[in-house]
């Protein structure tokens, strides 16, 4: 990113951080989880069975395999 700053870095690389600037703007935001593993989000899901959107975050979102 050219003209970028410390901030808008994060608020490009961190999801969970760009949600909670939203949210503190204002900004409706869905309701979401975060996970540091994939058996730990696997539990969540089978647990609460429901329809889900995946959005990896920071270095996983580089990461183009399963």
């Amino acid at each position: 990113m050219v003209g970028g700053s410390p901030y808008t870095d994060q608020l490009e690389d961190d999801r969970a951080f760009g949600q909670q600037e939203l949210k503190k703007a204002g900004v409706s935001i869905i309701p979401q989880e975060n996970f540091h593993s994939f058996d730990d989000a696997l539990t969540y899901v089978r647990a609460n069975p429901n329809r889900y959107v995946i959005k990896p975050s920071g270095e996983a979102q580089n990461i183009k395999q399963l």
